[in-house]
């Protein structure tokens, strides 16, 4: 009895914060993928490019993860959906059927922009990665937009 007592005090302490009008909890899931997630996929297909001097596999600019070829990446959902790999941070940003999109969009004062496509088969198991990232780099006056693209499967 004196147990069952000090539960019910114990509930009594505790719901009224657990279930404030304010608490705006984070979803059980993104897009059907929890956070803590993880998935390994293999680097299928990498270009890059300069998209004003018309030049193909350019070097990897700064700030864009320099994935190889026929390597695997381990990607993780973090605790607000997000999509993380060792280089990178995409935040959740919809869910459409079997993929979820993930993307920082460019702005004036920040024109790149990094974009993921997570598509997943109908058991809810992750089958590929499109990654896409943007840099406007600017130099001696001139500017050029570089292209990185990824394929993972």
């Amino acid at each position: 009895m004196k147990t069952i007592l000090s539960i019910l005090l114990l509930v009594v302490a505790i719901a009224p914060s657990a279930f404030s009008e304010n608490a705006s909890p984070l979803p059980d899931s993104f897009g059907g993928l929890v956070p803590g997630t993880e998935f390994t996929l293999k680097v299928t297909r990498k270009k890059s490019f300069d998209l004003a001097g018309g030049k193909y596999a350019v070097p990897i600019p700064r700030g864009v993860p320099a994935f190889k070829r026929d390597r695997n990446v381990t990607f993780r959902i973090g605790a607000k959906g997000q999509l993380l790999s060792k280089d990178m941070s995409l935040p959740f940003q919809d869910a459409d059927g079997t993929t979820n999109g993930y993307y920082i969009p460019p702005s004036r004062n920040a024109p790149n922009s990094d974009v993921a496509d997570v598509e997943m088969d109908s058991s809810g198991r992750v089958i590929r990665v499109y990654l896409s990232f943007v840099r406007v780099i600017k130099s001696k006056g001139q500017s050029s937009t570089i292209n990185v693209y990824y394929t993972l499967e």
